[in-house]
């Protein structure tokens, strides 16, 4: 619903992204909600990516800013794979240990080729401590492993 220039809320904000997880639009913000049954999958798969401090409380929300990442990271096998790979490249960035861990229960679980055949070897990663170089997400996955 529009007033002018003013955009208000409505049960129009609201579109789907996958099953259970939705994008909602606001004025001033929008975010990612989880259903209870993809936060529970989250929490069981993917634990690393769910942090308190970045829920900022809501615990199924996640901000469209970065958090956004963690999501799509977590549900890589059944989302976009160009938005997986710019949700690889958001979590590496700002959220770098959670990247790590996230690539290493990827890599027990054994399937690294399966998130590669999904996101371009060549995308650039920058990890923690190496003073801004950017490695390969196939070098990256191959520094953790290793």
């Amino acid at each position: 619903m529009s007033m002018g220039n003013i955009r208000t809320i409505s049960e129009d904000n609201w579109s789907r992204i996958a099953d259970g997880i939705q994008f909602r639009d606001t004025p001033g913000h929008g975010f990612v909600v989880l259903n209870a049954v993809r936060m529970d999958e989250m929490r069981e798969e993917y634990p690393m990516l769910l942090s308190e401090e970045n829920l900022h409380g809501m615990h199924n929300q996640f901000e469209e800013d970065c958090e956004w990442s963690r999501v799509f990271c977590a549900f890589w096998r059944e989302l976009n794979p160009i938005q997986v790979a710019a949700a690889a490249r958001t979590l590496s960035l700002y959220y770098p240990s959670q990247f790590r861990d996230w690539i290493k229960a990827i890599t027990d679980a054994g399937d690294t080729f399966g998130l590669l055949e999904i996101v371009p070897e060549d995308t650039k990663v920058k990890p923690d401590g190496r003073d801004g170089q950017e490695l390969s997400l196939g070098a990256y996955i191959a520094s953790c492993i290793l």
